[in-house]
């Protein structure tokens, strides 16, 4: 057994603790105010199943949502280097290379950051000089 199953074990074990003493405090009060034994118990049941039904349910917030898309506005751009234009990890001259643009290719670009085009480049984030670069 790792970690993970014994601490969700022991929080299983302190929830069924918690509605333990919920459920006998509720029968304990319901028996001081019925004088009848199962008007008392039908009562905490009842209490109980509202209260888990209510627990369980959650917020809205716990409800899965609707996933959306976001698109980020992007403009076309064209490599204009002589031969190549390097794609950086960072925008930075000093960044990892993570490949290049070749003269004439297009893409598009995100944003400008710091004098380097933020553009999707083998499906991750990279980062070439816009002085290289042109509107198309």
């Amino acid at each position: 057994m790792d970690i993970l199953d014994y601490m969700f074990n022991q929080l299983l074990e302190l929830i069924g603790w918690i509605f333990k003493g919920i459920f006998n405090l509720v029968g304990w009060i319901l028996g001081k105010i019925f004088t009848n034994k199962y008007a008392a118990i039908a009562a905490g049941v009842i209490i109980a199943i509202i209260v888990l039904m209510n627990m369980c349910s959650g917020s809205d917030s716990s409800k899965p949502k609707a996933q959306t898309e976001v698109y980020q506005a992007t403009t076309t751009y064209v490599c204009t280097a002589r031969k190549s234009l390097k794609v950086r990890t960072a925008p930075d001259a000093n960044a990892q290379q993570i490949g290049s643009l070749m003269s004439g290719e297009e893409v598009e670009v995100y944003d400008i950051v710091d004098g380097f085009a933020k553009i999707r480049f083998n499906g991750s984030d990279g980062y070439a000089s816009i002085e290289y670069m042109r509107k198309k």
